[in-house]
């Protein structure tokens, strides 16, 4: 959204190039101008979403930056006055459908529902939004993705972050950082209902181009130090134990879209939703929709 700082130039690059890449190089890729933006909606849901949300949003973000400034980076609690918070949710739920590919809205109807009608209210229990600050010049965008410790079941999270707020949602997954704060009650409220709302958000780090992820950048050089300790400690005790880790990973980024790994386990951004989501015959979509999906 234009409105809300997005404007100016900004560089490209695939997920496994920006892995690859130092934390302090200078950025690369494909420099395009004009602020991000994906051709993800047709004209009319455009056209309608930006006129009922656009401004309540805008007055969100440009609020947001001037308490992030006045607080000097540490913000404490936050209120905003006489503003729309059902009128936010639904911009930021079109921004969520946007940044995920078409299947992310067909498994989860409700959500274009949501965006689409200005007066439905409310999400479903399995969806979760959480919000945070930052001040990172890094944007992060990323689609549904898997991650957690091995072995353990994994958490499914999109995120958008660009300054001055970033946020994720969650899918059947529980909080994916203690310092996010949870903003999914802001869907409860109706279009023309205009309120105060306090928020209290961490101002949190974006560094890394894996999704979740909210190391400083003391922390990202210890786990890659750590990793690269282990990495020769396995090569020197079973030289067949990295070979064939390896050769897992090649064959990994080939089927996924982005491939990482850290001191916390593997991360797996995915090209579709899986089906391990629905716990049974289309649980997650029913709650969703109140129907039954074929």
């Amino acid at each position: 959204m234009q409105a809300a700082f997005n404007s100016g130039e900004y560089y490209t690059m695939n997920g496994l190039d920006a892995l690859q890449r130092g934390l302090d190089d200078r950025p690369s890729g494909k420099l395009k101008q004009g602020g991000v933006h994906y051709y993800t909606l047709c004209e009319r849901c455009n056209e309608l979403t930006g006129r009922w949300y656009g401004n309540a949003y805008k007055n969100w973000a440009y609020t947001g930056l001037q308490h992030l400034i006045a607080a000097d980076g540490n913000p404490e609690l936050f209120t905003l006055h006489h503003t729309c918070p059902g009128r936010v949710m639904k911009e930021i739920i079109c921004m969520f459908l946007s940044v995920n590919a078409p299947e992310f809205g067909d498994r989860f109807p409700y959500l274009r529902r949501f965006v689409l009608n200005k007066d439905l209210r409310g999400l479903p229990p399995e969806v979760k939004v959480y919000a945070y600050y930052t001040l990172s010049r890094k944007l992060r965008y990323a689609g549904l993705t898997a991650f957690g410790k091995l072995p353990g079941r994994p958490t499914y999270l999109s995120e958008i972050s660009a300054a001055p707020y970033g946020y994720i949602l969650t899918v059947k997954s529980s909080r994916p950082d203690s310092r996010l704060f949870d903003i999914s009650g802001l869907a409860n409220y109706g279009f023309n209902q205009f309120t105060d709302i306090s928020v209290r958000l961490r101002n949190l780090p974006v560094l890394f181009p894996i999704p979740g992820d909210f190391r400083t950048k003391s922390q990202i050089e210890a786990d890659h130090a750590a990793n690269i300790a282990s990495e020769r400690k396995h090569i020197k005790h079973s030289p067949d134990y990295i070979a064939h880790f390896r050769s897992e990973a090649k064959r990994n980024i080939d089927q996924l879209i982005s491939y990482g790994v850290n001191a916390d386990g593997i991360v797996a951004v995915m090209p579709e939703i899986p089906e391990c989501l629905l716990d049974g015959p289309s649980q997650l979509t029913e709650s969703l929709t109140g129907r039954r999906a074929p």
